[in-house]
């Protein structure tokens, strides 16, 4: 055979993979994910835009985009009303998220003091994640939310507790009059 049957056998082998798995459930799954991952893209596109950085994504959970965009908005008052109007949210959502999504502790650096935040409502979590993702037109399962659990809010909440127990005490051994983030 030449070289030119080979490209023809190898064309037509690739091309009926190609049918096989394209209408397989899991580029299904994948397309479906892409579509998403487009509509967030453009909303935090859209965000940064107004506050000349990038929207931080949380990566504890596999729905942190949409954690990171309440989160943006919550912790950007100054720009809050514009990011409202981007997303299509309004304040009720950001309040509902300071009700139940919890708040991991940190430093306050004014002082050298930790925060101790406040505890995640998981069930709420879920429900609400769901249906801020339901606001962005994005698909969001209860797979999705699957890995929103109270052992993860807790083992979390521990390592932050812990990290920023032991940043207290290192500032106070050492006399910073800026509070430095402790790590080991």
């Amino acid at each position: 055979m030449s070289n030119k049957d080979y490209n023809a056998m190898y064309e037509e082998k690739l091309k009926k993979l190609k049918q096989s798995v394209l209408g397989s459930s899991i580029n299904d799954q994948l397309e479906m994910k892409a579509i998403s991952n487009r509509k967030i893209e453009k909303i935090t596109n859209g965000m940064s835009e107004v506050v000349g950085k990038k929207v931080w994504e949380d990566f504890n959970f596999r729905t942190g985009k949409i954690f990171g965009i309440l989160r943006f908005i919550a912790q950007n008052p100054i720009h809050r009303q514009q990011l409202l109007e981007v997303t299509g949210l309004t304040q009720d959502y950001i309040d509902i998220y300071f009700k139940v999504c919890g708040n991991l502790p940190y430093l306050n650096t004014t002082d050298n003091t930790l925060n101790p935040g406040r505890h995640m409502d998981v069930e709420a979590t879920k429900e609400f994640i769901k249906i801020v993702a339901a606001k962005f037109d994005l698909l969001v399962e209860d797979d999705d939310v699957s890995d929103i659990t109270e052992e993860r809010w807790q083992r979390l909440y521990n390592n932050a507790l812990e990290r920023i127990t032991k940043t207290v005490e290192h500032n106070e051994q050492y006399g910073s009059s800026i509070p430095e983030q402790y790590d080991e």
